[in-house]
């Protein structure tokens, strides 16, 4: 099991001695950790009966099996993933919004073969992905985050896929090689592309431009006596 059921038990205790109605849950996997955080957020000083916390208790672990395990495996890298919970305490298991965040290692020889060893499960969820943020810093590409809104119900049948969509996943790989080369040529890059039926429209793009400003600190008045 990913999560230990005492300390879920300590969670669902913290969140009724709060009184907090909670309105969601964003669970947030780091493998290299090997930990999973779960922050509830809500308004505090409701109150609300004994079920409506257990009902809180039992989604958490629904979660488990339903799909944060399955999506561990499917991204395998950090990610967020938020649910919404209904007054009930019942969680939106149908609606999940999901940040994957592919940190790249830098000085990689084969930027395209890492990525297609990396990206080859992710690209099961194509159909639920909308956004795609590709980052640079210091001419180099740093990371890649896939936004998804995505059914937890059909996760576990994603899983179960053995095909890799090649398609789409080599469509990305241009797509990305293409900023990688841009990325060379820049200090600092941040664009965001649209997803179009699975595939990264180039097109779409927004660019973030910024820049550092250092204060200079004013000389302190000199005080003649």
């Amino acid at each position: 099991m990913l999560l230990n059921e005492i300390v879920l038990e300590e969670l669902v205790a913290d969140i009724k001695k709060r009184k907090i109605k909670v309105e969601s849950l964003t669970f947030v996997y780091h493998p290299q950790e090997k930990t999973i955080l779960i922050n509830a957020d809500g308004p505090p000083d409701v109150v609300l009966d004994d079920e409506y916390y257990e009902n809180i208790f039992e989604n958490i672990l629904c979660c488990e099996t339903m799909w944060l395990d399955p999506l561990t495996k499917i991204i395998n890298t950090r990610f967020e993933a938020k649910v919404n919970v209904d007054t009930e305490g019942n969680f939106m298991h149908d609606s999940l919004d999901v940040i994957a965040n592919y940190n790249i290692r830098s000085r990689i020889s084969n930027l395209l073969g890492y990525l297609y060893s990396n990206l080859k499960n992710i690209v099961k969820c194509y159909a639920s992905i909308n956004r795609v943020k590709v980052m640079g810093y210091k001419n180099e590409l740093s990371n890649i985050y896939f936004y998804l809104n995505i059914n937890g119900k059909k996760v576990n049948t994603l899983l179960k896929e053995s095909n890799i969509n090649k398609r789409y996943l080599e469509q990305w790989l241009v797509v990305i090689d293409k900023c990688d080369r841009e990325i060379g040529k820049q200090a600092k890059y941040s664009n965001t592309f649209r997803v179009i039926n699975g595939k990264i429209n180039y097109e779409t793009r927004t660019e973030v431009v910024s820049q550092l400003f250092k204060i200079k600190k004013e000389r302190e008045p000199v005080i003649h006596e």
